[in-house]
């Protein structure tokens, strides 16, 4: 997450920019100058963090007559940095407005791809990316996220030499730790050889020896691609070196206890994980572990759980009130995926 708000505030620098495309889109009820004022002001509290008062700002003194692209764009913007990514969904809502009035503007292109590619749905955020890409201004120097982006919607849409091409390409202009990361993901997935990840993996430590995320994700790939004692000698490390730090080993250890069937160990794994953090993955974890060792009930409540984390506020979540709806609800979820696959062998 915290990746992503860098990011996403870098779209601040684009404000003046943006507010002067789309001033052609705004009603002549307000007058340009008045809406560029009520645009700086958001702007300002956005870039204290404030993103609730930055929306305030927008919807107070905007009418609805008057909003046009702007309004749409930065009130997604903000909504989606408020409460990421419980209100990406809400975020998008917006997006998509904005892009109903200017969809030949590059960055609306590029937020609904980059939407898309957070919400897992890789397929629709193609067309979107490529889109942003054909219509990049050419004076900017350089955009190594949106070649990132596309590398990862390529790659697990299975363009394997076009990911392979696109994060080159991202390497070539900023060359950080997940370029290179992906750059070895995807190079593992072409030639089948998990060594590419590892070594890949080894100079992105280099680069963020520090980073967090980027070890938990290189254990989630060993296990994604079926490398699961290999990750099971890393969380056993870290849980002997940095027990209390690393809180979310606890949990994914947990996962991984349920693919070695060890059912005991895994509760208990996941028991300490919940109890140190209220983290969503845990939850799903602890879904799973009672939806496979048959108490229903018990892992309907928690997939209720885990949705109402991760649904925008003020919007229902629903329950699950049967083994088919709850089959459905993670069809599209690797880990529980994989579960089902390891216990159907």
């Amino acid at each position: 997450m915290k990746r992503k708000r860098e990011n996403m505030k870098k779209a601040f620098l684009l404000l003046i920019v943006l507010v002067s495309v789309s001033l052609s889109f705004f009603s002549c009820r307000m007058s340009i100058e008045r809406q560029y004022e009520i645009f700086l002001q958001a702007h300002a509290k956005a870039d204290e963090g404030d993103f609730r008062a930055a929306i305030d700002i927008l919807e107070n003194n905007i009418r609805r007559i008057d909003r046009g692209f702007a309004f749409y764009f930065y009130r997604g913007l903000f909504t989606e940095l408020k409460d990421f990514p419980r209100n990406m969904p809400l975020a998008m809502e917006d997006y998509r407005r904005a892009y109903r009035l200017s969809s030949n503007f590059w960055d609306i292109n590029n937020q609904i791809g980059a939407g898309y590619l957070l919400m897992e749905k890789y397929e629709k955020a193609v067309p979107f990316l490529e889109r942003a890409y054909e219509l990049f201004p050419l004076e900017y120097d350089e955009m190594p996220l949106l070649y990132w982006r596309l590398a990862r919607v390529y790659f697990r849409t299975g363009r394997l030499e076009d990911a392979l091409r696109m994060n080159a390409r991202a390497i070539e202009l900023r060359g950080d730790h997940w370029d290179y990361f992906q750059q070895g993901e995807i190079l593992s997935a072409i030639t089948g050889d998990v060594n590419e990840l590892i070594e890949h993996y080894k100079i992105a430590r280099k680069i963020a020896p520090d980073n967090l995320w980027l070890q938990r994700d290189f254990s989630l790939r060993l296990i994604r691609m079926g490398y699961i004692e290999k990750a099971y000698e890393l969380y056993t490390e870290w849980l002997v070196e940095q027990e209390d730090f690393f809180v979310w080993s606890l949990a994914d250890m947990g996962y991984i206890h349920m693919l070695k069937g060890n059912w005991d160990r895994s509760i208990e794994l996941l028991r300490q994980s919940i109890q140190s953090r209220n983290e969503v993955l845990t939850v799903q974890y602890l879904s799973f572990y009672h939806f496979f060792t048959g108490n229903y009930e018990e892992a309907f409540l928690y997939e209720f759980r885990a949705r109402f984390m991760v649904e925008p506020s003020g919007v229902r979540t629903f329950s699950v009130n049967s083994i088919e709806e709850f089959m459905e609800n993670y069809r599209n979820n690797w880990q529980f995926q994989k579960l089902l696959q390891r216990w159907a062998e």
